[in-house]
């Protein structure tokens, strides 16, 4: 049996080659139209910490506050890191920065819930708390960021904020490198 490109089950057979590739084109259209936002919300991200990268905050400033608009994790992100850190003209403001990680975190951002565990670990707008850092460190990690579990197996390996415990440690540190190399 010979099979021609219109005999794809997703699409009737009884469709001709031209009106098979015309519903394709529909299709794949409705297809890009569903999932731009999705791109496109990605990509303004990426732009943004591109230009905070190069120094470039006005720029990166924009991109974060037009995605903070849209209610999306990563524009409140960006803008908690220039709020904390002052970069630009956007005014040094750990409290801020901390409120901004905490929208982030609520909507599943893990990178959020690490700084937020990272403020609470050096007291940057807050009182030091090591077990509060453990507690957002353990969020983040639990989602697979690597970064937090490089941090929670330090703590564990050191006693900070934890009881010492080897063993988690090293599985910690396992699952950040299984994490990181794929």
């Amino acid at each position: 049996m010979t099979t021609t490109h219109w005999d794809c089950p997703i699409i009737s057979s009884e469709l001709s080659p031209s009106r098979t590739m015309n519903t394709l084109m529909k299709r794949g259209l409705a297809i890009l139209l569903v999932l731009y936002p999705v791109f496109s919300i990605a990509q303004s991200f990426d732009t943004g910490w591109n230009a905070l990268q190069h120094k470039n905050f006005d720029e990166a400033e924009k991109i974060f506050r037009q995605l903070d608009k849209k209610g999306d994790p990563q524009g409140m992100f960006g803008l908690g890191v220039m709020t904390e850190f002052g970069y630009g003209t956007v005014k040094k403001d750990p409290v801020t920065a901390r409120h901004l990680y905490e929208q982030a975190a609520k909507l599943g951002l893990p990178a959020a819930n690490h700084n937020i565990g990272n403020m609470y670990q050096h007291g940057l707008g807050v009182e030091i708390s090591l077990p509060t850092a453990v507690e957002y460190y353990t969020k983040a990690a639990n989602a697979g960021y690597a970064i937090s579990q490089n941090y929670l197996a330090y703590m564990y390996y050191s006693g900070m904020g934890v009881k010492q415990n080897y063993k988690t440690a090293l599985r910690l540190l396992q699952a950040s490198r299984r994490r990181r190399s794929t």
